[in-house]
């Protein structure tokens, strides 16, 4: 089973860089032998409007990635096209020869800038010579090169930017340590190193290495020829406030040695360096550091006298590695691992659109992969909320009625299943279950135990759709009611609750029938591949995919048991962070209308919690806010997803290994918990803004959603009304003084919201004056507030004066005839000059 290639260690390096160089020269050394020049063609050119990527040393706080590592030539030139095309930039390459063939790694980040950039590789040094006059003319500047034996000759890549900010630069290669230290003298007061290579040319080490001007003024510092001690020293005395720019090991007289410039770490994110890893153990680091939201950004691959050993630097790419409640996570699910003989598991803890945590803990197989939040587990009957949410997508698209009965689209079905596809996703349909009727034989199992064999196979083989998997159980009676069901004892109220995952079978044929495809395709559709979400899909045990993790059972790999008769009831699979991404995508509407979630996650009726695929809580183990979720346990899976809707928080559990009843949903239970303790309120319901009658009384009131207690203050106009604490505002509208912008500040022990402004406005009585006559001809009116309050201009945009001749037609004098005088208001009609009478009237709105 091969890694993906995505991305690509020794000792945990955390946070932090030195000295500078730079000019315009090329100058070669022996040159050595003769192959094919592999061209890699310009990358994308269309100036992008992102922030400038032209620093001397490129170090974004955060920016798009890639890596790939160990591919052959063919698939290396695939990928350059791919992300090329995309709009990355490759800025490291690592070339190889392993087993006698080339192997390629590549380190990829968004090209910011849309600037141009070339690579090339398997040149001569003639012929790299060349190249390197040819971009040096047309302005380009070299940022990485590599120097590799293939088939015993030698051979060179580079990668090359267009110099837009003018840098001075030099790049040398076959540098002797004499020629290197010369030239680091004559450079290190104008130019900064930001690429070294060391390698071995007949016997003698040879150096290539790249300056830039350092215009920048960048501390930095580099060293050569660090045994592995040293190189420990090293890291200890530069960690904490530079960090690893580029690290190269090399071998010399048979040692090990190693060579690194550190760079001042300017904008203090973290950073971490590993060395001399294995494959597998490089592999384990890189998938970590994703999780942690950290990005690759040197590798190195190099022979050492155990074999092939990795190096990788990562720098801090987001914010999850600062979340507060990180090493709290952590701990959480270390304990619940270690405390429960669990042997992998993901976590995930989505918020607001965001993934604010995501990690894997234990081990993905036996052969010491780590699991992290890109391994795929079963999902257990989380596949039924799943369900819930594709049947509830399908009726959005017109493709099918959950109200329905569910003979209407499954037209074999026997007569004796009355019930509706809603009845399925809530599981009221009465369709059995494992344990039917309270004894211990499964469901599908035969009433004749002669009949076990021919069950066992049936039941173990391969059905491509539900249709074909649903004559399995269909012929057997409904179960009658609820009393003979231990779910829930005491419901008289049909339809009865009874759990059932065999009823998600039948309601996946349903949806076959309806849109003709199988369910398998639904799902990646609709749920997986087609809203991003690759590893949400039907299980296939038999894809050698490195992040689906074994079954385990007894901490010993099992094999997993057929789940195609089941798909919708326990036959999913994903990873943490898809499922995560799901219920972000879930909560924030992207997949389901405000209507349907509400559907989705409301109960058909009070007799019990569940709804379309999912457990309903109003609030639930003493948690002071709604909660939906949905648990799973089933051979090598125990699973737990808990969302807030109203929060947008959203927890994701998945272990390999089925533990005791609640154990998965304990964690997410705990870690839930510790999040919402330093979540501010969030408003579901605003004070709106109103237009009242004078006198009236009105009731602004505000619904914040908090699992801590929450406090309130209204304010007026931005300032605080004395007493006004609680979640409603009455306002008895006594005169115009009480028009204004009325908000709250909800508070808990963890922060605040302001709510937006309610603007309140009054209308109030008015007394016209008698109309007067103006010295120019025509009338002029002027009225005012009955009560005396003076009017402002604010208030000329809630009145307007219209005249009539008969009382019965109307017209408006415009709004720039009216003015604001002594606190009333006044209005010319200039259209009356000559008339000899006209009737007016006063709206107020």
């Amino acid at each position: 089973m091969n890694p993906p290639n995505l991305l690509f260690p020794r000792p945990f390096r955390q946070k932090q860089n030195p000295s500078s160089h730079a000019a315009k020269q090329n100058k070669c050394f022996p040159p050595i032998l003769t192959p094919l020049i592999v061209p890699m063609v310009l990358g994308l050119s269309t100036a992008l409007n992102f922030p400038a990527l032209g620093e001397i040393i490129t170090d974004p706080d955060s920016v798009r990635w890639a890596s790939r590592s160990n591919m052959s030539s063919d698939d290396f030139a695939d990928e350059f096209t791919e992300r090329k095309n995309n709009g990355y930039m490759l800025t490291d390459i690592e070339v190889n020869e392993v087993g006698g063939n080339q192997r390629v790694s590549g380190v990829w980040q968004k090209n910011l800038d849309g600037r141009q950039w070339a690579e090339y590789r398997n040149m001569t040094d003639e012929s790299f010579s060349e190249r390197w006059s040819d971009f040096n003319d047309r302005g380009y500047r070299l940022i990485d090169q590599e120097s590799y034996v293939l088939g015993g000759s030698r051979y060179y890549a580079g990668i090359w930017i267009e110099n837009v900010e003018g840098y001075k630069w030099k790049s040398y290669r076959n540098l002797t340590n004499d020629s290197y230290v010369e030239l680091f003298n004559d450079s290190k007061d104008e130019y900064i190193p930001v690429d070294i290579e060391a390698y071995t040319v007949g016997g003698s080490s040879r150096y290539a290495c790249i300056w830039v001007e350092n215009k920048e003024n960048l501390q930095w510092y580099s060293f050569r020829g660090l045994s592995d001690s040293e190189f420990s020293v090293n890291f200890a005395t530069y960690k904490d406030n530079y960090r690893i720019h580029d690290i190269e090991s090399y071998r010399v007289g048979g040692n090990q040695r190693y060579a690194v410039i550190w760079i001042k770490n300017t904008n203090g994110r973290q950073w971490a360096e590993y060395r001399d890893m294995t494959r597998e153990g490089y592999l384990n680091r890189l998938y970590r550091f994703i999780d942690r939201g950290y990005r690759l950004t040197d590798f190195e691959e190099y022979n050492t006298s155990s074999g092939i050993r990795y190096a990788g630097v990562w720098r801090q790419n987001n914010d999850r590695h600062d979340w507060p409640l990180r090493s709290t996570v952590d701990r959480l699910s270390q304990t619940l691992l270690d405390t429960n003989n669990i042997d992998g598991l993901g976590v995930a803890v989505v918020h607001q659109g965001k993934i604010l945590y995501q990690r894997g803990f234990g081990y993905q197989d036996d052969d010491g992969t780590w699991y992290s939040a890109k391994t795929i587990n079963r999902l257990a009957s989380v596949s039924k909320a799943v369900g819930g949410v594709l049947l509830y997508k399908l009726d959005e698209l017109g493709l099918i009625d959950p109200t329905a009965q569910t003979s209407d689209y499954v037209a074999m079905l026997p007569a004796h299943h009355e019930h509706t596809l809603n009845d399925l996703a809530s599981c009221r349909s009465q369709v059995g279950h494992y344990l039917p009727f309270g004894n211990a034989d499964r469901l599908l199992k035969p009433e004749s135990p002669a009949s076990t064999s021919s069950y066992n196979t049936a039941v173990n083989l391969q059905y491509n759709t539900a249709l074909s998997a649903s004559p399995l159980f269909w012929d057997r009676a409904l179960v009658a009611n609820a009393a003979t069901d231990s779910a829930i004892a005491g419901d008289t109220t049909s339809p009865y609750y009874h759990y059932s995952t065999h009823g998600y079978t039948l309601l996946g044929a349903a949806m076959e029938d309806a849109t003709g495809k199988s369910i398998s395709k639904l799902v990646d559709q609709y749920m997986g591949t087609g809203i991003g979400l690759p590893t949400l899909k039907v299980e296939d045990s038999e894809d050698d995919n490195y992040f689906r993790t074994e079954v385990f059972h007894n901490n010993s790999v099992v094999s997993p048991d057929n789940t195609s008769w089941k798909v919708l009831g326990g036959g999913l699979e994903a990873s943490a962070e898809d499922m995560a991404l799901f219920c972000k995508k879930l909560m924030a509407g992207e997949i389901l209308s405000p209507a349907s979630l509400q559907t989705l996650w409301t109960r058909p009726d009070p007799s019990w919690t569940y709804a379309m695929g999912w457990q309903s809580w109003l609030n639930r183990s003493g948690q002071n806010v709604r909660s939906v979720m949905k648990n799973g346990a089933q051979l090598g899976a125990g699973t737990h997803v808990r969302l807030f809707p109203d929060l947008e928080l959203g927890v994701v559990v998945l272990c390999n290994t089925k533990q005791n009843s609640g154990t998965a949903s304990a964690l997410t239970l705990s870690i839930s918990n510790a999040v919402l303790s330093t979540l501010p309120p969030v408003l579901s319901v605003a004070p709106e803004s109103k237009t009242i009658d004078f006198g009236e009384s009105t009731l602004l009131s505000v619904t914040g959603v908090s699992n801590e207690p929450m406090s309130y203050q209204w304010r007026k106009d931005g300032v605080n009304i004395p007493g006004a604490t609680d979640s409603a505002l009455f306002l008895s509208a006594e005169s115009r003084a009480d028009i204004g912008n009325y908000s709250v500040v909800v508070s808990n022990s963890a922060g605040s919201v302001v709510s937006g402004n309610a603007s309140i406005y009054v209308l109030t009585p008015q007394i016209v004056e008698p109309v007067g006559l103006m010295e120019d001809g025509g009338f002029r009116l002027r009225f005012g507030d009955k009560d005396g309050h003076p009017l402002t201009e604010p208030d000329l945009t809630h009145f307007s004066v219209e005249w009539s001749s008969d009382l019965k037609k109307w017209s408006t004098i415009p709004s720039t005839s009216y003015s604001v005088v002594d606190g009333k208001i006044v209005a010319d009609d200039l259209t009356a000059s000559g008339v000899g009478y006209r009737y007016y009237r006063v709206r107020q709105y």
